[in-house]
This record gives C-alpha cells, structure tokens and sequence, in this order.
C-alpha cells in the first residue's frame, strides 16, 4: 500500500472475479502490514 494509508480502514474483497482494495489516506505509517481478503461467491485459490 501507499505511504499515508490509514490501516483501520482498508478492506479487500474478491467477487466476481473482482479484486477490490479501499482504503483512506491520513499520516504517514511505515512498514507493509498483512491484509486479509473476503472471498465471496469463490473458494480460495
């Protein structure tokens, strides 16, 4: 993700054969952090 994203906000789902990520953008935080992903409508792969 990019510098200033807010952690607590970003969610990520997959339908549809659709990957979607959103998130808010506020101060900067350093490092990568692991997000999980919704999968709906599918099995994992």
């Amino acid at each position: 993700m990019p510098t200033g994203v807010m952690e607590k906000t970003i969610a990520a789902r997959y339908a549809d054969g659709m990957f979607e990520i959103t998130a808010k953008v506020g101060d900067i935080m350093p490092g990568a952090k692991e997000i999980p992903i919704k999968v709906e409508n599918g099995e994992k792969s």
